[in-house]
């Protein structure tokens, strides 16, 4: 008898699993969503995501791995390592994602079709990953990404010729790359770019002309490899020609703001 009553239990305790784990699905969504951030799915270990925190500063990170196909509220998605790649073609099970960081992977065409079929895409986020810049071009007809980040081999002038044809970009972020100047002056056509921000790249202050004749730019923060002294900075600010003086902010923490200069262009 007793047998009889625990295997009848056993579908209930698992309907009543399934029901926990939706109910704090949507709990934990509203939470983070009330912070402003996002829930955040990671493929491998918690660790990984200290490479990452720059990313999404101030968001929740949900540190260990989830099935992503029960997870529909999810609207970050990150997936770590080539190991991870195959979760790659289940994204489009999650409903309502908007955006998604892929780090240390290589790509095929079968992946960059599944991303480009994403509706809501609207934040990709491309950490040493493999990606030609033909798969790359082919984000340029969509009109939902706005926000293109590019880190280590992925921030190169190259990539950079092709976002600045991806007319819809509003936010572009370059980390620990190869970028120059003269990729950075491919983007002089993006009309719709509100904030850029190039850390620990080649770019320096003798591209703020281009930046400067960019009506809707609001946020631009330059932290170059190589140091320059702050009156360079002031020069190429002059020779811009902006209305306002930009406002400074120096940062004392060394590892997840380096040594330079943040600062805004205003416009009257």
């Amino acid at each position: 008898m007793l047998v009889l009553v625990l295997l009848a239990s056993l579908p209930l305790a698992w309907i009543g699993r399934e029901f926990y784990r939706a109910h704090y699905e949507h709990w934990y969504a509203e939470s983070a969503a009330r912070y402003g951030g996002s829930v955040t799915h990671e493929s491998f270990e918690a660790t990984a995501t200290a490479k990452l925190t720059e990313s999404f500063p101030g968001e929740n990170w949900l540190r260990y791995v989830l099935d992503i196909e029960r997870k529909p509220r999810l609207t970050t998605v990150c997936l770590v390592s080539q190991e991870s790649i195959s979760l790659v073609n289940r994204l489009p099970y999650v409903q309502q994602l908007d955006g998604v960081v892929l780090c240390d992977m290589t790509l095929s065409d079968r992946e960059v079709h599944t991303l480009l079929s994403l509706p809501n895409l609207k934040r990709l986020i491309l950490h040493d990953v493999d990606i030609t810049p033909d798969q790359l071009a082919r984000f340029i007809p969509g009109k939902q990404l706005t926000k293109l980040q590019l880190d280590g081999r992925n921030a190169t002038d190259t990539n950079l010729k092709v976002a600045g044809q991806m007319t819809q970009l509003q936010e572009i972020i370059l980390r620990d790359g190869s970028a120059t100047n003269a990729g950075a002056a491919h983007l002089r056509g993006l009309a719709d770019l509100r904030s850029f921000t190039a850390l620990r790249t080649e770019i320096d202050y003798e591209s703020i002309p281009v930046f400067a004749k960019m009506s809707q730019l609001s946020h631009l923060q330059l932290e170059p490899n190589h140091p320059q002294p702050e009156w360079d900075m002031q020069w190429s600010i002059i020779l811009a020609g902006l209305p306002l003086l930009p406002r400074y902010m120096h940062s004392d923490d060394p590892i997840l703001h380096p040594p330079g200069i943040h600062f805004k262009l205003e416009y009257p």
